[in-house]
């Protein structure tokens, strides 16, 4: 039975989470947006079916590891990314929630790992 990995890319603020998956055939699409709060990451988690299938990763930021620890917690595989290390396209200046989450979900689905020039920091030991 060949395995099959999803990916989710997260834009984490102090409030809310924009949500985007990357699927095993290699679309992406947005997921939309949740709280900031550990049921809501729960409730998600759970919908996206068996934790082995699932990678994360998010930008580094103010809000810290929180959210690292907690989908660790849950058995999801998860990686910070140094946004001064992702690489980005000339004149791809426009921010928004729904494109910041995207964007590290444009993963290597066969690798299991973010795309060439990622460079992710995995969280910090216990």
């Amino acid at each position: 039975m060949k395995k099959t990995v999803r990916f989710l890319g997260l834009d984490v603020h102090a409030e809310t989470i924009a949500i985007a998956i990357a699927e095993p055939d290699g679309s992406v699409r947005s997921l939309g947006t949740i709280a900031n709060h550990a049921e809501s990451i729960r409730k998600l988690v759970k919908k996206l079916g068996p934790t082995e299938q699932l990678r994360a990763c998010y930008e580094a930021g103010p809000t810290g590891y929180v959210l690292y620890w907690q989908l660790a917690e849950l058995g999801v595989a998860c990686e910070v990314i140094a946004p001064t290390l992702a690489p980005m396209k000339a004149g791809d200046r426009v921010k928004t929630d729904r494109r910041d989450a995207d964007h590290p979900s444009d993963m290597d689905p066969s690798l299991g790992t973010p795309a060439s020039g990622w460079r992710a920091v995995t969280g910090p030991a216990i």
